[in-house]
C-alpha cells in the first residue's frame, strides 16, 4: 500500500478476486481529493503521521486482520451514492483508512518497499502533480524519472493494474467530472483537465461513462 495525498477524486480498481500473502497481493488503487485528504488528517489529528511522507507497505497479516479490501470496496461503492450523502460517507471511510494505517505502522507491521514500488510511487506522484499538462506523455514521464519507457510502463502496469496512459486519462477525467459538477463549461473542463484533443476527449468520456460531458454536467451539477 502506498500512501500519499493527491489532487483527484476517488477511483478504485477492484480485481475479481482478492488475495494477500508474502509473495502476492492484488491491488486496489484509490485517488483522494487533496482538500478532503487534508480535512481528514485534521479531523483524525494525524498532522504529523510519518507514514504520510513516504511509501508505506503494510504486511499481509495486518491487511487481512483489518480487512482493507472490504474498506476499499466500500469506498468505491460509496461513489454511487447521491452527492451530499457520498461526501459524508467517503470522508468517514478515508478517516477510517488513515487511522488503521496509523495503527499498523505504529505497531511495526510494515515491510520495506521494493525498487519497483519506489519507481512507481515517483511516477504516480509526478502524474498527480502534472496531469493538467497537455504535453505530458509516457515518454516525457520516463525522461523526468530517468527511466526507460519500457521498464517504467511494465513496472507501472504490474503495480497498478493499468497503463500509464489509462491512469493519466482517469486523473484528467476525475478533475473534469468535478469541474462539470461545479458548473464549468464542457470545453473549459476539458482544457483545464489537461486533455490535448477535444474530439478525443468527448469520445473517451462517452465510452467511460455512457453519457456525454454535457449530459453529465446537467445531471450532476451541484446546487448552489
Amino acid at each position: 500500500m502506498s500512501a500519499s495525498s493527491s489532487t483527484s477524486l476517488l477511483r478504485s480498481t477492484t480485481p475479481a478476486s482478492f488475495n494477500i500473502d508474502n509473495d502476492h497481493s492484488d491491488r486496489l488503487v484509490i485517488q483522494i481529493d487533496d482538500a478532503l485528504w487534508q480535512a481528514c488528517r485534521r479531523n483524525a489529528n494525524l498532522k504529523n503521521a510519518a507514514w504520510m511522507h513516504s511509501i508505506t507497505v503494510l504486511d499481509p497479516d495486518v491487511c487481512n486482520k483489518w480487512d482493507f479490501q472490504s474498506l476499499f470496496v466500500r469506498m468505491a461503492q460509496s461513489q454511487e451514492l447521491p452527492a451530499q450523502m457520498r461526501d459524508i460517507v467517503f470522508e468517514a471511510q478515508v478517516s477510517e483508512m488513515m487511522l488503521l494505517i496509523t495503527l499498523a505502522t505504529g505497531s511495526g507491521q510494515t515491510t520495506a518497499p521494493s525498487s519497483t514500488n519506489v519507481l512507481v510511487q515517483r511516477a504516480v506522484s509526478y502524474l498527480q502533480a502534472h496531469y493538467q499538462d497537455p504535453t505530458l506523455t509516457t515518454v516525457k514521464l520516463a525522461q523526468e524519472l530517468y527511466a526507460s519507457r519500457e521498464h517504467l510502463s511494465r513496472a507501472f502496469k504490474e503495480c497498478t493494474m493499468e497503463s500509464i496512459h489509462s491512469y493519466l486519462t482517469h486523473l484528467r477525467m476525475q478533475h473534469c467530472r468535478k469541474a462539470l459538477e461545479d458548473g464549468v463549461s464542457v470545453l473549459n473542463a476539458c482544457t483545464e483537465s489537461g486533455f490535448p484533443d477535444y474530439s478525443s476527449f468527448l469520445k473517451t468520456f462517452r465510452r467511460l461513462y455512457g453519457i456525454t460531458p454535457a449530459e453529465y454536467r446537467s445531471q450532476n451539477r451541484k446546487k448552489v
